[in-house]
This record gives structure tokens, C-alpha cells and sequence, in this order.
């Protein structure tokens, strides 16, 4: 029995241990969201009164790693008002989510846009207008 424990240590610290296969949580049945794309093909995520227009309760995937997308905030802000700006928030999603990174976007003033790199492992995640949002949330599926 020592000999085998022993065996079962050494294989371990050797780095020849079997690879730990990662479960992703079943991507919900929601339809895809359909967003514009910039003429380089960067995904536009437009916020309007608080909500991600064409995206809102809808599913959108990306590529894990690296993705940048352009964050357009529409209307038109009122004269001697104080300037409405909103950010995105990206958040991981079921039992994964405390693996999963918490990501916000630039704060993007009314009548402007930003782009936003976003970095993301394979999973699900919970995307929503953070601060002057209507609270309706987005899929993201990072696969």
C-alpha cells in the first residue's frame, strides 16, 4: 500500500498526473444575439436608455482570449446638464463564476464610444449595463 501512495506522489509532483478536465455550464437556450459590426468586424455593443440594444435577454459568443468590441453609448446629452455615462459590466455566470474574471468597460459618455478589450476564459457570463442600467442582463458564452 506505501508503494503504491508512493508511486501515485511521484507521478503527481512529476507532472504526469491525467489533465483535469473543465466543465463549462450548458449554454441556456436563448437566441443569438445579432449585433453590428464595425468594417474592421469588431462586434458593436449599443447602449440605449439603459439597455444593450438587440442583445438584451439574447445569447452572444465569443472567442476565448482576447476580443475587442466598440461600446456605443446613443443619444444626445442636454445643454448645463451634468454629461449621462454608462459602463458595461461582464460577470461569470453559474457554478463556475468565482473562476471567471469580473470585467467593466471604460465609462462611455452619452453621444460617445470606446473600445473595449476584454479578456475571457471559456464559459459563461452575465453582461449588463452597470451604472444607469435598466437591470436586463445579457448571455455572453466565451467558447
Amino acid at each position: 500500500m506505501k508503494v503504491v501512495v508512493g508511486l501515485l506522489a511521484l507521478v503527481a509532483l512529476s507532472g504526469c498526473a491525467p489533465e483535469k478536465t473543465v466543465r463549462l455550464d450548458a449554454p441556456p437556450k436563448l437566441s443569438a444575439a445579432q449585433l453590428e459590426t464595425t468594417d474592421d468586424g469588431r462586434p458593436i455593443l449599443r447602449i440605449r436608455n439603459g439597455a444593450l440594444v438587440g442583445a438584451s435577454g439574447k445569447l452572444l459568443t465569443l472567442p476565448p482570449g482576447e476580443s475587442t468590441v466598440l461600446v456605443v453609448h446613443d443619444g444626445e446629452a442636454d445643454d448645463g446638464e451634468e454629461p449621462v455615462r454608462a459602463a458595461l459590466w461582464l460577470r461569470g455566470r453559474g457554478d463556475r463564476r468565482h473562476l471567471l474574471p469580473n470585467l467593466v468597460s471604460p465609462l462611455i459618455e452619452l453621444g460617445t464610444s470606446d473600445d473595449w478589450t476584454i479578456a475571457a476564459k471559456p464559459g459563461l457570463y452575465d453582461l449588463s449595463v452597470s451604472m444607469g442600467g435598466d437591470g436586463s442582463v445579457t448571455t455572453v458564452m466565451v467558447r
